[in-house]
């Protein structure tokens, strides 16, 4: 805890919002690390805010999958499982087909404004170069194809799943620590909104799949190295 140089006290008008921010920007950047427990009373002394507002935030953080709680163990950074992402993975790539082939329909006069805005807040976001800022900006746009489909049964979807893509989308960013991942988000992203102008069912489905599956296959990568190396420490030990 000690080591979150960061983490420093927040505005009162939004605490809850920016300690959630705070803690998901330490985890977006490596600070805190899979498997870091979290004390509440430091975070709380370190931030300037009450206890209850960091609890608040870290059931948020909870309820995205990064952080998890465990009886008489607290709360710690989640460590992800390969066979977990993939499958979030699978779900993403039909739902949000789904959601994209609808916003097709529904043509390119209604929807090329609000599109427009989601690829310009993920410019801004990346430019800034603040990860939570990014990590925010990349699931909004996300739960803009679900919007724009104009089906309330799957905005009602994106409202169950919407955490675990949140956690999806935190561990596809952290698995490109490189200032160049926001160009690489805008360039994949830019392709989804062409393929949905486009109004071509095939192509959607092709550009849709093919982001989450890169994303996914670059985060279990990631993924395997990082327990490949720990488990060598614990071997050589």
């Amino acid at each position: 805890m000690d080591t979150l140089a960061s983490l420093s006290p927040v505005s009162s008008s939004t605490r809850r919002e920016e300690v959630v921010r705070a803690l998901r920007r330490a985890i977006l950047t490596g600070e805190l690390q899979a498997g870091d427990h979290l004390r509440e009373v430091a975070l709380a002394e370190r931030l300037g805010v009450s206890r209850p507002t960091v609890r608040e935030s870290m059931r948020q953080l909870i309820q995205e999958g990064l952080l998890t709680q465990e009886p008489y163990r607290g709360t710690r950074v989640v460590e992800p499982q390969p066979e977990t992402l993939l499958e979030i993975a699978d779900v993403r790539s039909a739902l949000e087909a789904l959601a994209a082939r609808k916003a097709a329909t529904r043509g390119a006069a209604l929807l090329g404004e609000p599109f427009e805005k989601a690829l310009a807040d993920l410019e801004q976001a990346a430019t800034s170069g603040d990860q939570s800022l990014m990590h925010e900006a990349h699931v909004n746009f996300h739960g803009l194809v679900y919007t724009a489909s104009g089906s309330q049964l799957l905005e009602q979807v994106w409202n169950l799943i919407r955490a675990r893509i949140a956690f999806a989308v935190a561990w596809d960013q952290m698995a490109y620590p490189d200032s160049a991942w926001g160009e690489r988000q805008l360039q994949r992203h830019r392709a989804i909104v062409t393929a949905i102008m486009g109004g071509d069912a095939a192509s959607i489905d092709h550009v849709v799949n093919e982001h989450i599956g890169a994303a996914a296959r670059d985060v279990v990568d990631r993924v395997n190295k990082v327990q490949g190396r720990r488990d060598r420490r614990i071997r050589s030990a």
